[in-house]
């Protein structure tokens, strides 16, 4: 019984560690980008970024951003709205607003 509390300390303590590990290096914009690309098909390289910004905490992370097009009208904006709760797991939309 000892090995398996050892054993699952072990896989928590791994668990973890990546997980703030993730969480300082990584971009949180890159989980943002990724969901733009895959519900409008623009690329990063097609998006202006407006404004924005991200937090984290014990619940996970989370990150909010709006975009313009670029050479589109300004009134032609995209806002999102992600959380993920732990770093590797793939982010999950909140709100996406599309009017470009």
């Amino acid at each position: 019984m000892r090995k398996w509390l050892w054993a699952a300390g072990i896989v928590v303590f791994i668990t973890l560690l990546v997980d703030s590990a993730g969480n300082l290096l990584g971009d949180p914009f890159d989980g943002v980008y990724a969901v733009v690309q895959q519900r409008t098909g623009f690329d990063r390289g097609d998006l202006e970024f407006a404004s924005g910004g991200y937090s984290r905490n014990l619940f996970g992370r989370s990150a909010g951003a709006d975009f313009h097009i670029k050479g589109a009208a300004k009134e032609k904006t995209i806002r999102i709205k992600v959380w993920k709760p732990f770093y590797l797991l793939p982010w999950q939309v909140r709100e996406f607003e599309d009017n470009s």
